[in-house]
């Protein structure tokens, strides 16, 4: 069974509350660098909340089937973006992706279907933001034909993509 990859964008408080407590417990689980040794992410849950509830934010999720014997298909991965319409600019704050949904199109689909809305949304450029030092991540950003800024104080690194 294939990725399936779906904007979401709750309306009412409630499906809010229940898509917050869903994405809360993805993005905190997919960010985290127990394995690595790195420490918590960067970012706290409050502007992770402050994010989704902004007007111009678009939130697509992923899911896809478990391995056998492992429990259902469930939240594999996210892409939480910001649409400036003034700038037709569409910018992925957070790409997550769950450990053992990793390197198994995930991703790519994800962000498949952000170029497809921001193409949509008659965006000029895609962009991210990229630490330095995660070289996987750069490496799947060229893959997918973005180009790579120069790293800023904070060593992170502007990805764009023009799509006119």
């Amino acid at each position: 069974m294939p990725v399936v990859v779906e904007v979401a964008k709750p309306s009412s408080k409630k499906r809010k509350a229940k898509w917050w407590d869903r994405l809360h417990d993805t993005v905190y689980s997919l960010c985290e660098r127990s394995l690595s040794g790195l420490g918590p992410p960067a970012w706290q849950g409050d502007e992770v909340m402050k994010t989704i509830e902004a007007p111009d934010t678009l939130i697509l999720c992923a899911s896809a089937p478990s391995a056998p014997g492992a429990e259902g298909a469930g939240m594999a991965g996210c892409a939480v973006c910001e649409y400036s319409e003034e700038c037709k600019t569409l910018f992925v704050v957070y790409l997550c992706v769950a450990a053992r949904h990793r390197r198994s199109g995930v991703g790519s689909a994800l962000m498949a279907s952000v170029e497809h809305l921001a193409r949509a949304l008659d965006c000029g450029s895609l962009e991210l933001m990229c630490n330095s030092d995660n070289g996987a991540a750069m490496s799947f950003y060229a893959k997918l034909g973005m180009t790579a800024g120069d790293p800023d104080l904070a060593d992170r690194v502007l990805f764009t993509k023009e799509l006119l």
